[in-house]
């Protein structure tokens, strides 16, 4: 829940704030690139596992 609040803060609602002189608000506002990050990571993350879980059924079962 952390973790989906954060990142809809850093895609969304940082847009549509003013500057807040907070310097690390500020910079997830001005930030193109690393907002990304997390969204990005998660659906690799799932595929990775799933290769990870789909390589140990075909071992076991050869």
């Amino acid at each position: 829940m952390i973790g989906f609040t954060v990142s809809m803060y850093a895609l969304v609602a940082s847009n549509y704030m003013p500057m807040t002189g907070n310097k690390t608000l500020d910079w997830i506002k001005q930030d193109s690139h690393y907002c990304m990050l997390v969204p990005i990571t998660i659906p690799v993350t799932v595929l990775a596992v799933l290769f990870n879980w789909l390589g140990m059924k075909l071992f076991r079962h050869n």
